[in-house]
């Protein structure tokens, strides 16, 4: 009986061990600066982001979270959240904003 338990909590230590690195990599991942000729959506440690328009003098602070392929962006200067899909070549898309691609 004390092998399966021995047994049981190993298996359970080895999974936690091995997926959650990769759960808490999946935000990480995704960190960083994606543009295009409009707009610049600078992805930052913490869920704090900047998000610029063409013609803007400074980018407006807000917040982001990461749900399976979505990215939701709050803005706190009361303007509307928005939600960009995240595509499988690290593209993000976005109603009005178009296509961002990361580069940085």
């Amino acid at each position: 009986m004390q092998n399966g338990l021995f047994r049981n909590a190993f298996l359970t230590a080895a999974v936690v061990g091995i997926t959650w690195p990769i759960a808490a990599c999946g935000a990480t991942g995704i960190q960083g600066t994606y543009s295009n000729q409009f707009v610049v959506l600078e992805l930052k440690a913490g869920g704090k982001c900047s998000l610029s328009a063409a013609g803007e003098p400074e980018p407006d602070v807000c917040t982001w979270k990461v749900e399976g392929n979505k990215i939701t962006v709050n803005a706190n200067r009361g303007l509307p959240v928005e939600v960009f899909t995240i595509h499988d070549d690290g593209s993000l898309t976005a109603g009005d904003f178009g296509t961002l691609q990361k580069t940085k």
